[in-house]
């Protein structure tokens, strides 16, 4: 059941409202059978508007990431299959639900890349080539990093709301998202000093919150055992000092 929540900010565009919509922490088109009831509880106050916008960048996330999944692998399977029952127009309940699912299907066609054209080095870590098929028979399915960034932000933004004492991050501070790469420094001073919540087969999360700063904090996300996402929120000052000392 949906949370009400009145009188109070969205935890993403950080404006008042007078009533919020409640946005589900982790996507729901994510969530994956067996995974624990709390994961579907945690929801956390959002704007119509932001509401909307995570809702369509998750559903295009989701096809665009189940399409890289073995539709046979008995553990995702129904991710892999929900993929490829989006964009199959004969899988449409109605005429519109059918010009929904071919124009999805019509997009992604455009922008597929054969797989021996694609740089190794752009291929997301986990998401490989099958060892079974050349990698000219093989389709790369482009995941957008501004996507998969904003991704990760709403889910550091979930985890301080329902993990810390409903905490906001303000515009005082900036996150950071990465995902082209596992920085393991993070994940070490995650296991030294921070917290887990296993809610697999769909996530698993760490985080350490700084205690003089309960905003700042480090931050990494398993999506369905695959897909890793890192995460640093840190004070804007402190980051243009941190820049510009590397130069």
């Amino acid at each position: 059941m949906p949370k009400k929540f009145e009188n109070t900010k969205c935890i993403y565009c950080l404006k008042y409202f007078d009533e919020l919509t409640s946005d589900h922490f982790f996507p729901q088109c994510f969530h994956l059978p067996g995974s624990p009831q709390e994961l579907k509880q945690l929801q956390v106050p959002s704007c119509f508007e932001c509401n909307q916008k995570f809702s369509k960048l998750e559903d295009e996330l989701s096809v665009s990431m189940g399409l890289c999944i073995n539709p046979n692998d008995p553990k995702f399977a129904l991710i892999g299959k929900k993929a490829i029952r989006s964009v199959n127009r004969n899988c449409g309940k109605n005429d519109r639900d059918k010009d929904i699912r071919y124009g999805r299907m019509k997009k992604l066609a455009s922008s597929t890349i054969r797989g021996d054209l694609v740089p190794s080095e752009s291929v997301l870590p986990v998401f490989s080539y099958s060892p079974k098929l050349g990698k000219e028979k093989q389709i790369g399915v482009p995941i957008y990093v501004d996507a998969l960034n904003a991704l990760g932000e709403k889910l550091i933004r979930g985890v301080m709301y329902c993990f810390n004492e409903n905490r906001y991050i303000d515009d005082k501070h900036i996150i950071t998202v990465i995902t082209d790469r596992h920085p393991e420094n993070i994940s070490s001073m995650i296991k030294s000093s921070g917290k887990y919540h296993d809610m697999q087969p769909s996530l698993s999360l760490g985080y350490a919150v700084v205690h003089n700063d309960k905003q700042c904090g480090l931050f990494e996300f398993e999506i369905w055992e695959k897909l890793r996402i890192f995460g640093i929120v840190d004070e804007k000052g402190v980051c243009n000092q941190k820049e510009g000392g590397s130069k």
